[in-house]
């Protein structure tokens, strides 16, 4: 049995409370909030103990599920992995691309778990997707073309948060994810295009990645612009 704190409290950490309930091999021992009344009022409603205090946290866990907003992970996971605690968190792992090189070579040395909480990487689904590209099936891949979208509510953090919010900061992960597991990082190039809402956040953005070897993506993500979710990936044989 893992036993697991819970950093964060907004809506997925519930949801990641009911997932984590219905396993059986894991516990959630407690949730910790930098604000207490936030701790107070989750560890009540899902009888799960509050915690105020991080060291506290650590001391009773042997992992820790990030929650929390997106700017705030890097530091929490690292002082997670400082603490040798196994560490899953929430999409977007970091905002820089330094920070998570720093973090996953933090977590080498220590020999812990870092993970990303981006569920699609491990559904049936996208493996089975996965598996039929490798198999040849559909023959040589030139072309990924992803969309997530969703409509949000205009008050919510992700359409209000000038500096952190956005569809691209909130959903880029989603997207991105089947262009760079099949075509890998080598990118000759890149083009993104928004749609702005009046506080200047993208409730759209429409990508393009160009990859060394020819093959091309599209990626979509919206929060205020309705779009039909898929994935497509064209090869030579067929999609």
């Amino acid at each position: 049995m893992i036993r697991i704190g819970m950093i964060g409290t907004g809506r997925i950490a519930k949801r990641f409370l009911l997932e984590a309930r219905s396993g059986g091999s894991v516990a959630v021992i407690g949730v910790y909030n930098p604000r207490r009344e936030s701790a107070d009022a989750f560890s009540h409603a899902n009888d799960v103990t509050g915690f105020y205090g991080l060291s506290e946290l650590f001391a009773s866990v042997d992992a820790v599920y990030i929650a929390s907003p997106h700017e705030t992970h890097f530091e929490y996971a690292k002082r997670a992995l400082m603490a040798g605690k196994h560490v899953l968190c929430e999409k977007p792992l970091c905002l820089k691309e330094e920070e998570t090189k720093s973090l996953f070579s933090l977590a080498r040395e220590k020999n812990l778990v870092l993970m990303e909480g981006v569920k699609t990487s491990y559904s049936p689904g996208f493996q089975k997707v996965l598996e039929l590209i490798d198999a040849g099936t559909i023959g040589d891949v030139a072309y990924v073309d992803a969309c997530f979208t969703k409509l949000e509510s205009k008050t919510s953090r992700e359409l209000t948060d000038e500096v952190y919010g956005g569809s691209f900061r909130e959903l880029g992960s989603y997207v991105m994810l089947p262009a760079l597991k099949i075509f890998g990082c080598d990118i000759s190039s890149h083009e993104f295009d928004c749609v702005y809402n009046d506080k200047n956040i993208d409730i759209f953005t429409k990508g393009t990645l160009r990859f060394k070897n020819g093959c091309v993506a599209n990626m979509i993500c919206g929060l205020g612009v309705k779009g039909d979710g898929r994935l497509m990936v064209s090869g030579t044989k067929g999609y």
